[in-house]
């Protein structure tokens, strides 16, 4: 149900797997256990059918970042070539195409498999779905300083009415109280406002958990909060016109079909000289060594390094099967800093910096709204 993978039910599917199956293991990759393929490929099966594992070193979960793609792909037709004719296929016989060819058979199979888009209920219930396990990520110290990058080029002051468009969990949210928290010696946090909005109500609904958690430190010291739900895809932000300081939409504008209209919408809301943050997993983001780092650091904490490995699928999961897999068939879109400036220098902003994070994965561009400047009045000739 979930596409989150186990060795018990990883074994029990290869129990009605009567074919060959031929394993290809990274040497490098933290997620995967070579002893555990075994385990799977021991089940018991026809003594005639041929089961293998081969490991590559250098390659970890990953294999197009390995740039070992060509080999293992030139390997894998070998192999197909050699069980389908019964003779076996050397090395030399496999003609390797040209990259044009690569990328216009991609362009032809990414057509193939390409799915209707969900209806709008549909969607919002898929990211419900999703949601449910994003807080896994909590635990990882590269989202945990990203969210720190984010909030950090809001440049927080007192008094500030602040948007995060599209707050999911709240993850982000509750790291604005904290900051506010820590800078109490600065008077007036709460003349200003820090707004919540998401279309995914069971989201609100945490987010409006740990939000409370985090005001219950200080609550007479914080601004009021306010969680709202809305679509950006078909509705405006229930604010009036420049009425925020400081807008944040952190990693939203790739699941959004209009993203242009979205960053729109976001600017007409922002005051004159307001900031504005706009963050994307950049185009082939990679996020699989993130999870290598996060069992690493539990393994030299002394850690279950199976409940590690465990826990990190739960993460790659949440963000591999549901984010990645819809990027690669075009229904989500990643975005370049150029894009990103572009669409916020479209709408009356300047860019005030590019920066890179979630172990350089993720693309933060800061802006500032430009204000109205008043016109210099011509003296009158004498």
């Amino acid at each position: 149900e979930n596409q989150l993978l186990d060795l018990g039910s990883t074994i029990s599917d290869m129990e009605r797997v009567k074919v060959p199956v031929i394993w290809y293991c990274g040497g490098d990759d933290k997620l995967v256990d070579p002893e555990e393929v075994r385990q799977v490929l021991a089940v018991p099966h026809p003594s005639d059918v041929k089961r293998e594992v081969y490991i590559y070193d250098g390659v970890g979960h990953q294999v197009r970042d390995s740039g070992k793609v060509p080999e293992l792909f030139a390997e894998v037709v070998r192999q197909i070539m050699s069980l389908t004719t019964g003779q076996e296929v050397g090395p030399e016989q496999v003609i390797h195409p040209s990259g044009k060819e690569m990328m216009k058979k991609r362009s032809a199979e990414l057509s193939r498999i390409a799915r209707p888009r969900l209806s709008r209920q549909e969607e919002i219930s898929a990211w419900a779905k999703y949601l449910k396990e994003y807080d896994t990520l909590t635990e990882s110290i590269d989202y945990n300083k990203y969210l720190e990058d984010v909030w950090d080029l809001l440049d927080l002051r007192p008094g500030d009415k602040i948007l995060d468009a599209g707050c999911g969990t709240g993850n982000g949210l509750v790291l604005g109280l904290e900051i506010m928290a820590k800078k109490l010696k600065l008077n007036g946090w709460r003349k200003g406002l820090i707004v919540g909005l998401d279309f995914v109500a069971k989201g609100l609904e945490t987010a409006s958990e740990k939000a409370q958690k985090a005001r219950a430190l200080r609550p007479d010291d914080l601004p009021p909060l306010a969680l709202r739900r809305a679509d950006l895809e078909v509705e405006d932000i229930p604010y009036k016109n420049r009425y925020f300081d400081k807008i944040v939409a952190s990693l939203l504008l790739s699941y959004i079909k209009s993203p242009e209209k979205a960053v729109r919408k976001l600017c007409s809301k922002l005051k004159d000289d307001g900031t504005i943050v706009l963050t994307s997993l950049k185009p082939g983001a990679d996020t699989f060594p993130i999870f290598d780092r996060y069992i690493q650091r539990l393994a030299s904490q002394g850690g279950d390094i199976k409940e590690a490995q465990a826990r990190a699928r739960t993460m790659l999961g949440s963000v591999t099967h549901f984010i990645g897999d819809r990027e690669d068939r075009g229904e989500f879109k990643f975005f370049s800093p150029e894009e990103l400036a572009a669409m916020l220098e479209a709408n009356g902003c300047e860019i005030v910096s590019i920066k890179m994070s979630f172990d350089n994965q993720a693309v933060i561009v800061t802006a500032r709204k430009i204000g109205k400047r008043k016109k210099k009045l011509t003296p009158l000739a004498a």
